[in-house]
């Protein structure tokens, strides 16, 4: 019997699945020390990059935020380089505020990758619906 309807399941959109639309990037280690102008508020750009959501720092040095496909989540000063400041090798997660952990940052002075347990990208603005 149809009585209750039916319909079929909504498309399957990667970007859909992200209803944040601000995030916070913070560090209370070194991370704030050796990329203090990484640090602050990014806001859900209008369109996605490599099928995942990208975000832009609107309220600093305009720096943006975007997974590459191989190496995971990039804070860089453009929208796909593949330089960057602060970064995560998780490429398990659709949205980066859903990482727990892992996050590194740039060290200028040693030239290497480091890992900050305070660096951390939280959730600070839902979409509303």
């Amino acid at each position: 019997s149809d009585l209750l309807g039916g319909a079929n399941p909504p498309m399957h959109n990667l970007t859909s699945h992200c209803s944040c639309d601000k995030l916070l990037l913070s560090s209370l280690g070194p991370a704030a020390i050796f990329q203090p102008k990484v640090m602050g508020i990014y806001t859900k750009s209008w369109t996605s990059y490599n099928q995942h959501p990208s975000y832009r720092e609107n309220y600093g040095a305009d720096y943006r935020l975007y997974q590459l496909p191989t190496s995971g989540w990039l804070v860089s000063y453009k929208r796909g380089a593949n330089i960057g400041y602060v970064h995560n090798p998780d490429i398990s997660q659709t949205c980066p505020y859903l990482i727990q952990s892992g996050w590194l940052y740039y060290n200028s002075v040693h030239g290497v990758w480091l890992h900050d347990t305070t660096l951390v990208l939280r959730c600070i603005q839902k979409t509303e619906e």
